[in-house]
């Protein structure tokens, strides 16, 4: 089935913020669109929109994800619904992943009330053979254990909050990673300039005060320089000027 811009933008939105919560576990994969062989003859292949495994000793690049070969199935599907595939969604595959042992499974996405196109989040947990409906919090947000993050709608759109805020998407978080990055360079290019300003003033003020001592020190020395002769009296013997001017007594 092909999928819409909206559907597409979902799914990377939530794989971009399940990948950021794995990162610590070498061993967990979020996977998308790619198909999910069982390990019950039962159950034909399924092409999931989102699923995160846990418990891997190989890393591969699978187009199809077989649980025989690899031993382990996974933790969370999630499968971002529309208008055309929610009845799907919720009947035919919930009650096949249920049947497959898929602890935790979460619809979310578009939904039809009154005639109104609405987006929403639904979680699943298997107790016993069945899936039991999740009961979300006062803001109505899902708890997504496996992956210590909420889910839950706001506005039109589906997104993930860590604690009590909204986890931006990989596009927006990028922007803001830039303008900060740009304000901080503009904050060091100004710091830096209002610096070299500051030192060149310092220099400038060195220089001044240096001028001004030299002009002291000559000021004094001229003064220096000047006061015996103003001491000089016509009465004095030993004054070396007078006698040599013949004004000596």
């Amino acid at each position: 089935m092909l999928c819409n811009y909206d559907h597409q933008r979902r799914v990377r939105y939530q794989a971009d913020v399940f990948l950021a919560r794995v990162a610590d576990h070498p061993d967990a994969v979020v996977l998308t669109d790619v198909r999910i062989a069982w390990d019950m003859p039962s159950l034909k292949a399924h092409g999931s929109d989102m699923m995160v495994i846990f418990g891997l000793q190989i890393i591969r690049n699978w187009s199809t994800f077989d649980v025989a070969v690899e031993g382990v199935r996974p933790t969370l599907i999630v499968e971002v619904t529309s208008l055309e595939t929610c009845v799907l969604d919720l009947e035919v595959k919930m009650a096949h992943y249920a049947l497959a042992g898929v602890p935790l499974y979460v619809i979310a996405g578009a939904h039809e009330q009154r005639s109104e196109a609405l987006v929403r989040a639904l979680g699943y947990e298997l107790a016993g053979a069945t899936y039991r409906r999740q009961v979300p919090n006062e803001q109505v947000w899902l708890w997504l254990e496996p992956l210590r993050v909420w889910i839950g709608a706001e506005g039109r759109e589906v997104y993930c909050f860590d604690e009590q805020r909204r986890i931006g998407d990989y596009a927006t978080l990028t922007t803001i990673v830039i303008e900060s990055e740009e304000q901080v360079a503009a904050a060091w290019a100004a710091a830096k300039a209002e610096a070299r300003a500051r030192m060149e003033a310092e220099v400038r003020a060195r220089e001044e005060s240096a001028v001004r001592r030299e002009a002291e020190q000559a000021r004094r020395e001229a003064e220096a320089r000047a006061a015996p002769k103003r001491a000089c009296t016509r009465s004095s013997r030993n004054c070396a000027g007078c006698a040599a001017r013949g004004t000596g007594p």
